[in-house]
């Protein structure tokens, strides 16, 4: 008897002995020890169940990801057990495929993120998430520790800096990060929170939970949408009936067994909305997929990019042409706007002095008889005429008579109001219509202010005593029914009057009709 015990002890150590290594590696999200007692009855039941292998874990950190997809293209990996996001990667990348989808307790076969911020902190709602927030996470492909929470934030149009992102390694971690006011927003997967209470080493008062939803069956705090659970997936390394052999012993797993009772597998659920939330926010191996799409597009169809881009270029050229065409328009616009303001200057404003010519005095005075006779306001006329003048020209030239003429310009632009009326009427003749003027004492005064400016022209001293001004001036009332033919008539004649009396002066008459 105890022959035959010996034969079998020999007979199993030389089967084990000679039997083909299957390295299966999991992701150990809570550190590598827990994730070798938390897998470990996995690999012996494994072991007893097809002893023509001998199954080995490989516990490997997240941030541990792309040493792992180095030993899977050396041969060294066979399985391996990970997130959603990790197991899209390997597909993509190294042509794993998924054969078991992991079943929590309950039957639980989803999961989500947790966002979370400490209890006293001002950030109680996404958008209160800043550009200077800091937050941590697990890993850059730890689904349910960033991935999924990533994309929750995107959603929601949360502005945060990615260079703000700190990335801990395991679930405990970040949660410690965030009692310890270490960070501002944590993300982890759900199920942690819970865990960690029931162990006694959380409360969940210590926390605030952002963005909470709820989700029939899912007994969990979550943040997020929910996705598939993790994947049991095979290598290239593997053949199918090794693979098939797997799948089957794990889908018969006791769950009578105290040790592995929490573990249990179903067949593989379709992961596809895992790739596309990582093809939107283009992570793993779909980061910088919309430029490689581009480029093998532009690969396989080159005429027809070339036949956009020629498109493209005349559409470009048209648009400045185009640009072009109404630049020059608008400056020949402009142009046109300028000539006519130089032919209006020419019809209605004295080439020498630029005030008003007399075809523009004479418009505009009809428009303020009208204003005064509807209004009945005072109107106020005066006919001057430089005393000397020609005696200027004929002695010291045209050239002083133009700037005494300027000179009078200028006296009227500087001493009358803005609304008062003047011009040059021809020669050495000048006309001021002023409206509202009642006073006659305020007339004189605003008549003899003008004729002292003139009488100050610098002149020499012998033609500056013969040097002067005759006007005329005539006051209507309010309600005076007359004419700017009969008014300028009677201004002149008042002009003629001070020549005749001895010049250098002014007369004024008011006109009552």
């Amino acid at each position: 008897m105890n022959f035959i015990k010996i034969v079998s002890l020999i007979a199993l150590f030389l089967s084990t002995l000679y039997a083909q290594t299957i390295t299966i590696a999991v992701d150990a999200i809570h550190g590598k020890e827990r994730a070798m007692k938390q897998w470990n009855e996995t690999i012996t039941y494994l072991n007893q169940k097809l002893p023509n292998y001998h199954f080995q874990l490989y516990p490997f950190l997240p941030k541990e990801f792309p040493k792992i997809k180095q030993k899977i293209q050396q041969g060294d990996i066979d399985f391996i057990i990970s997130p959603p996001a990790i197991y899209v990667d390997l597909e993509v990348t190294l042509g794993a495929s998924k054969i078991l989808t992991l079943v929590k307790p309950n039957n639980i076969t989803q999961f989500g993120s947790v966002i979370i911020s400490y209890a006293s902190s001002e950030i109680t709602k996404l958008s209160q998430i800043g550009e200077n927030s800091h937050i941590v996470a697990v890993a850059p492909l730890g689904f349910g520790g960033w991935l999924i929470g990533y994309s929750t934030l995107k959603e929601h149009h949360v502005n945060f800096k990615e260079e703000n992102v700190h990335f801990l390694g395991t679930q405990e971690e970040v949660v410690r990060a965030i009692l310890n006011h270490q960070g501002d927003i944590g993300i982890i997967r759900t199920g942690i929170l819970e865990e960690l209470q029931a162990k006694k080493e959380l409360n969940l008062n210590e926390l605030t939970i952002l963005n909470r939803q709820y989700h029939k069956d899912f007994p969990f705090i979550c943040s997020t949408k929910l996705y598939p659970e993790w994947a049991f997936a095979k290598t290239k390394n593997v053949d199918d009936k090794i693979s098939r052999d797997v799948a089957l012993a794990l889908l018969t797993l006791p769950q009578d067994q105290t040790s592995i009772k929490h573990v249990s597998w179903t067949v593989p659920y379709d992961y596809q909305s895992v790739r596309e939330l990582m093809q939107t926010f283009e992570l793993g191996p779909y980061k910088g997929q919309s430029e490689r799409l581009l480029k093998k597009w532009i690969e396989h169809h080159k005429e027809l990019f070339y036949a956009i881009i020629f498109i493209l270029v005349l559409i470009i050229l048209f648009l400045i042409y185009g640009k072009y065409i109404n630049l020059q328009l608008q400056k020949k616009d402009r142009e046109k706007e300028i000539l006519l303001e130089k032919i209006k200057k020419l019809a209605y404003y004295d080439t020498l002095t630029m005030i008003p010519n007399r075809l523009s005095v004479m418009q505009s005075f009809k428009q303020m008889l009208a204003t005064a006779q509807r209004h009945h306001l005072y109107l106020t006329v005066m006919f001057i005429d430089l005393d000397g003048f020609k005696m200027v020209n004929d002695t010291l030239g045209h050239d002083v008579g133009d700037r005494v003429l300027k000179d009078v310009a200028q006296i009227f632009q500087s001493t009358l109001r803005k609304n008062d009326l003047y011009g040059r009427l021809g020669g050495d003749e000048f006309i001021v219509i002023t409206l509202g003027i009642q006073e006659k004492k305020d007339i004189e005064k605003l008549v003899q202010k003008l004729l002292n400016h003139i009488n100050a022209i610098s002149l020499p001293p012998h033609i500056q005593e013969k040097f002067g001004a005759s006007i005329g001036v005539v006051h209507t009332i309010p309600y005076c029914k007359t004419t700017v033919e009969s008014l300028l008539n009677e201004a002149d004649d008042l002009m003629y009057e001070v020549k005749r009396q001895g010049k250098n002066n002014y007369i004024i008459k008011t006109i009552t009709c």
